[in-house]
């Protein structure tokens, strides 16, 4: 998954966008919760954004590596006031099913670094999941996700 940040003022808000790209699959999110992690240390500007979006994409990682076979995670990527967006991936041996979906779960509860707490409070039946998604091997997920983990927290 190709993950970006744009640091730039975007319609939601001065803080800029994400995108999330895997195949078919395009996803944007908000980054005003990501300058406002508490859990992150700095300014609420750009830097602070790419440290949060660092840790979290690195916990995903961690998650993602230990799926076992048959497991789905439910990985947030956009935090509103009244709910989270998720990405839910399903691990089918060497493949992974991505499908976007939205969570009941408000986006103020909880910090993108914080993802113990995230599933803590996540009641999967309160995700919505959509019918469009994608099928990819699971080694192209994890590979892509390393390359944009490394590039964001590079990045100056």
């Amino acid at each position: 998954m190709v993950v970006t940040f744009r640091p730039i003022p975007g319609e939601h808000g001065r803080y800029g966008d994400l995108t999330f790209e895997l195949g078919s699959l395009h996803l944007r999110a908000s980054t005003y919760y990501y300058a406002l992690d508490h859990f992150v240390p700095g300014q609420d500007d750009a830097a602070a954004i790419r440290r949060s979006l660092t840790e979290l994409l690195r916990q995903w990682l961690e998650r993602l590596t230990a799926q076992p076979d048959g497991a789905t995670l439910y990985l947030p990527y956009h935090y509103a006031d009244l709910e989270t967006g998720v990405i839910v991936v399903t691990r089918d041996q060497d493949f992974v099913h991505v499908h976007p979906g939205t969570s009941d779960l408000q986006g103020v509860a909880t910090y993108p670094t914080n993802l113990d707490d995230f599933d803590e409070r996540l009641d999967p039946s309160g995700v919505e999941v959509d019918e469009v998604g994608v099928r990819v091997p699971r080694a192209e997920l994890l590979a892509t996700l390393k390359t944009s983990l490394d590039a964001i927290a590079s990045a100056t």
